[in-house]
């Protein structure tokens, strides 16, 4: 395993904002501005003023050649003592008493729809936006235990049925039985929910080979729907159907290099990286040599090149590849028939330990629901990106039990696997929330 120096560098954001204020532009808005209550005060004190001058609101009511009034209040101090003070005297007596009936019953009516406008400027000024957004709301509220449990191998090296030795991969298939690539002892070992006792599905303990019943150092695995095995080795990529110990080797795959990852999807076409060659095949059912689906074959860091890439899934419905793309510290997708890839997590060569920052992240999985869960290997611990959302929201799920974490799965209840191969174990992360 080529794990590369682990750098240290760490960065800090700082972000300020302003706020601006908002302005009123129309009749219904203008009561929710400061100024409307100022107003409303300054004409009670006036409806006071009058009062003790024993004069009624509606003796108010005239035509500009009857009266003037104190505006006074209102205007900046140069202009204030210019304007006639008080009430012109010939407004006395100007109007019935079922002239000013009416009127006192106007200024009430106005009155009560002023209160009624205010409280529907307070509805639209309190509600939620109508704009729509993403809900992140499933993803934020997932949470796992704190430690996990050994579900596969006993934390010592060796070759009985409850050990492994240097595994390179993990699958959980849909009725939540585990495999582990068993480097060392040349075999696959499946462990049924609830047992730690593993059984062989492929290979033989201990025996390493390149016929079709023995193994050599397997290095990933997957299954197809039907249950069928799927194994890299040194000598390429084997099938074996459910219930045989010879397996077939995929036509063209043998020479093409180590290989990390093996993604089956619904129609049981093939994924594979090679990680040396920097590169990702894909084999359909029927084809007699693979295909190049992602990489240049030249390892390097534009976004035409992939750089060590281990871990990998797929999207089948939008036809996108998620690549861990190890030695740049990123998280790519690459739509298939591309020639290029998109960085989503991480920063193109700089590795960090912020949450926003990866450190040789080494495999990826994706959720249903679109989540993305990382083994960022040189941080020992696992990362999980919710969907639309930025890198800094980004939450580590699992840690400090680990050294140097090889490979992640998911089971059917969202429940996290983690290959702690140093430590010769897997664990199990129990989802809570």
């Amino acid at each position: 395993m080529i794990r590369g120096s682990i750098l240290c560098e760490q960065y800090a954001a700082q972000a300020a904002q302003t706020a601006r204020p908002s302005q009123i532009s129309s009749p219904i808005s203008s009561l929710a501005d400061p100024r409307f209550s100022q107003i409303s005060t300054h004409a009670a004190h006036e409806r006071e003023r009058l009062s003790r001058h024993q004069v009624s609101p509606t003796d108010l009511i005239h035509s500009p050649s009857m009266v003037t009034m104190n505006s006074n209040a209102w205007l900046p101090p140069s202009e204030k003592n210019t304007r006639t003070d008080g009430i012109s005297a010939k407004m006395k007596g100007c109007f019935t008493t079922a002239c000013k009936n009416r009127l006192i019953g106007l200024l009430i009516g106005l009155g009560i729809a002023a209160v009624s406008t205010g409280v529907a400027v307070g509805v639209l000024l309190t509600r939620p936006s109508s704009s729509t957004t993403t809900d992140n709301s499933a993803c934020s509220s997932l949470r796992w235990e704190e430690y996990g449990v050994i579900v596969a191998g006993n934390g010592t090296w060796g070759s009985s049925a409850n050990q492994i030795t240097y595994a390179s991969d993990i699958h959980v298939d849909s009725s939540d039985a585990i495999y582990v690539a068993d480097s060392n002892n040349h075999r696959v070992q499946k462990f049924m929910p609830n047992s730690s006792i593993g059984i062989t599905v492929a290979g033989i303990t201990g025996v390493s080979g390149s016929n079709s019943s023995l193994l050599s150092s397997p290095t990933a695995v997957a299954t197809d729907a039907d249950g069928n095995l799927y194994v890299a080795d040194s000598y390429g990529i084997t099938v074996w159907p459910v219930g045989i110990l010879n397996g077939t080797r995929l036509p063209g795959s043998s020479g093409l290099g180590s290989s990390y990852d093996i993604f089956v999807d619904a129609n049981k076409n093939v994924y594979v990286s090679y990680v040396y060659g920097c590169v990702i095949r894909m084999w359909t059912p029927t084809a007699t040599a693979s295909t190049i689906i992602a990489g240049n074959q030249i390892c390097g860091q534009s976004l035409s090149q992939l750089y060590y890439p281990y871990g990998f899934t797929v999207d089948s419905l939008a036809s996108t590849l998620y690549i861990s793309n190890y030695y740049t510290h990123t998280i790519l997708t690459w739509q298939l028939g591309a020639t290029n890839g998109t960085i989503i997590h991480g920063e193109n060569n700089t590795a960090g330990s912020l949450e926003y920052l990866l450190n040789y992240p080494i495999d990826v999985k994706r959720d249903q629901q679109g989540n993305l869960y990382v083994a960022d290997a040189a941080n020992n611990r696992v990362i999980l990106y919710c969907p639309n959302l930025p890198d800094t929201s980004a939450r580590i799920i699992a840690g400090m039990q680990f050294n140097y974490p090889l490979g992640i799965a998911l089971d059917s209840n969202r429940n996290l696997y983690v290959l702690d191969s140093n430590s010769y174990r897997v664990l199990k992360f129990n989802r809570i929330g």
